[in-house]
């Protein structure tokens, strides 16, 4: 989202966007909660989204759920903290949560998925970023993806691929 906020035309994404990431949205994570709130106990659970994404389908969600027509440039390599392609959803390995104990302890079961969802929380974010830089206002995402935004070397390798 930060990208489509910051009108990049492209996204660059390692190991061709194929990492898995789990993502959470919010209405997940509020029925869980609720659930275990209604069931106390001591207990750990995990809290994920159904059917993990990859990197690509995750980029892909943002750019329908923000309307943006980006390109995607499928880099073969995977990226480490801070080099082209990285994002927040990049990880070394697949990132999936078991939600088994949430299914059989509590009764939970997802009441959305993360394509469903990225709508609205794009709709919050551009309103909550209106006329204002949007560090200033998700400054927790701010932090946490400093180096995730190296564009001057993005537009560089981007005209290397294009020849200008």
């Amino acid at each position: 989202m930060v990208r489509a906020l910051d009108g990049r035309k492209y996204i660059p994404l390692a190991d061709r966007g194929a990492g898995r990431f789990q993502t959470t949205s919010t209405k997940n994570l509020a029925e869980l909660l609720l659930l275990a709130a209604e069931r106390p106990g001591t207990r750990v659970l995990n809290c994920g989204d159904p059917d993990p994404l990859t990197v690509l389908e995750i980029a892909r969600a943002v750019a329908e759920a923000m309307e943006v027509d980006w390109a995607e440039v499928l880099l073969a390599n995977p990226a480490a903290d801070g080099e082209i392609g990285m994002t927040p959803w990049s990880v070394p390995r697949p990132f999936a949560l078991d939600m088994t104990e949430a299914e059989v302890v509590l009764g939970y079961r997802p009441v959305t998925t993360y394509a469903e969802s990225a709508p609205e929380t794009s709709r919050w974010v551009v309103g909550a970023t209106r006329g204002r830089d949007w560090r200033d206002v998700l400054t927790g995402s701010a932090e946490m993806m400093a180096n995730d935004f190296e564009y001057a070397a993005e537009d560089e390798l981007l005209r290397g691929f294009t020849g200008g």
